[in-house]
């Protein structure tokens, strides 16, 4: 036996109170003796041993009353062997996705799950047999072992970030149920908070293992959360050039307050804003260089700090080289534009990375892995001249009339 609350037992030393007490009582005065009442000293004799007995008595239940409070508040446990059931097999499905790492009360949603856990292969026989499967790291084995080596590593788990899909991973533990009872009893254990997007409805199989769901009682903190991220309307960023970042905010358990949304990249916030739930606000990403970018969306910590920032990466890229194969006034004057504006270069043909070809004319001066723009002719008498410069470059495609 073991008490939760050992400190408790301290409650104990109440008992000497009624010790004091019988103590104190057996306290007498001055005797004095009155003639007429001589004839009662035979009968106190005769009464004392009884008196004596009933005193005692009455002293050791208080005494036993105060030591009942004191275990009772240090919540004695008492540890049952698992003899008592026949060989099980067992596949625990313990949901460590991100939203088990929300902290409600003292303690996060993932503490409670691990301890309903370590409460049921502590109950183990020892010819049971478990599987862990953790459902925010569906990518990873199944851990397999006694109970004592599945408890070690259930004590080590830590929330992922893996989305978890319980309805997934309950059919994984019948098929490892199926593989690996040997004739043992089955069940599955699944310990989570059954979020919604994680959890649908299974088909109903016979011979399918029991279900035995273990949900904490605490509802969902309130949550507000960076629901979405879009750089430059979901355009690379061009090199030298500033520009946007969209990020959206959800809200979830009646939490409504605006929040202030931040944009971090190498490490110092580039831009701020307030935003309530359902909002999405635009935040300035600075002009950089070539190359890949980095950085991350975030919000003030709430009791879910896992969907609290959100990291992007980028590819800033120079502005693409662009090259006209054949002179076309109109398409001359356009590249320039752009041009001008900074977003494009031109370049020969042999080394940009669009060539523009009207009439398929030039086509076979496009490099490998580059664009062909193929415009079609200004003419029906051009349609031969163009399909040929089509055959020739390889372009499964050709003009009709």
């Amino acid at each position: 036996m073991t008490f939760l609350a050992p400190a408790l037992l301290a409650l104990g030393v109440a008992a000497l109170v009624p010790l004091v007490l019988h103590l104190l009582q057996r306290h007498q005065g001055p005797r004095v003796v009155f003639p007429a009442l001589r004839y009662l000293r035979r009968a106190e004799r005769e009464h004392a041993t009884r008196i004596r007995l009933r005193q005692l008595l009455l002293l050791a239940l208080r005494v036993l009353a105060v030591l009942l409070v004191a275990a009772a508040a240090a919540r004695p446990l008492l540890h049952v062997g698992g003899g008592g059931h026949a060989p099980t097999s067992v596949v625990m499905v313990l949901d460590d996705s991100p939203s088990s790492g929300a902290v409600v009360g003292e303690a996060r949603v993932l503490d409670a799950l691990k301890d309903a856990a370590l409460a049921a292969l502590e109950a183990a026989g020892p010819d049971d047999r478990f599987w862990l499967i953790r459902a925010g790291r569906s990518w990873e084995p199944a851990v397999t072992g006694d109970a004592a080596a599945v408890a070690e590593v259930v004590r080590r788990v830590e929330p992922g970030w893996g989305r978890g899909d319980l309805a997934a991973e309950v059919e994984r533990a019948t098929s490892i149920l199926a593989a690996g009872a040997e004739g043992r009893a089955t069940e599955i254990h699944v310990l989570s908070d059954l979020q919604a997007t994680a959890w649908r409805p299974l088909p109903s199989r016979p011979g399918s293992p029991p279900i035995r769901i273990f949900r904490p009682r605490d509802p969902p903190p309130p949550n507000r959360s960076v629901a979405s991220v879009e750089v430059g309307g979901g355009l690379p960023p061009r090199a030298g050039e500033r520009s946007t970042v969209a990020a959206g905010v959800a809200a979830s358990g009646g939490a409504m307050d605006s929040v202030e949304v931040r944009l971090v990249v190498e490490g110092g916030v580039r831009g701020a804003a307030r935003a309530g739930p359902g909002a999405t606000v635009t935040l300035p990403f600075p002009a950089r260089g070539p190359g890949l970018a980095a950085g991350r969306v975030e919000i003030d910590p709430d009791a879910l700090v896992a969907d609290d920032r959100r990291h992007f990466a980028v590819e800033v890229r120079p502005p693409p080289a662009v090259a006209l194969a054949a002179p076309q006034p109109f398409l001359s004057e356009a590249l320039g534009v752009l041009e001008d504006a900074g977003r494009i270069r031109r370049s020969p043909a042999g080394a940009a990375e669009v060539v523009v070809a009207p009439g398929a004319a030039g086509s076979e001066a496009v490099r490998r892995g580059a664009a062909a723009v193929v415009m079609p002719p200004s003419s029906a008498l051009e349609l031969p001249a163009a399909n040929q410069r089509l055959a020739a470059t390889g372009i499964p495609l050709r003009y009709g009339a």
